[in-house]
């Protein structure tokens, strides 16, 4: 399956994010995710580690400016087949990722890091 995997910006204990990803209950085939740090970071390491097949869309700040961010999320929306977002309860982004998720009938798999 291909599953966006996406989350907090913080940097986050490795250990915890392995453990919390060998828990969901997909064949992941394909993890997609940004150039952003944190969990996206972390998601592109993971993949790599597992010879799963990553697709990293960028945020092209210069082409789209503030309107960057919303374009990326669609991007990513649209090439997915499920999400998997780690959040803290401060963190807008997890927020906003996981509403776009229910917007487009995206299987949603939230886990909390805090």
């Amino acid at each position: 399956m291909r599953i966006l995997i996406t989350g907090v910006r913080q940097n986050e204990d490795v250990t915890k994010l392995e453990y919390l990803i060998r828990q969901l209950p997909l064949e992941i085939t394909t993890v997609v995710t940004s150039d952003r740090t944190g969990v996206d970071a972390w998601a592109r390491r993971w993949a790599k580690k597992n010879g799963i097949e990553l697709l990293v869309l960028p945020t092209m700040w210069e082409r789209y400016k503030q309107h960057a961010c919303r374009i990326r999320n669609i991007a990513m929306m649209q090439s997915v087949e499920a999400c998997a977002i780690f959040t803290r309860r401060d963190c807008s982004y997890s927020v906003t990722m996981a509403q776009c998720a229910m917007n487009w009938s995206k299987p949603l798999f939230t886990r909390p890091l805090d």
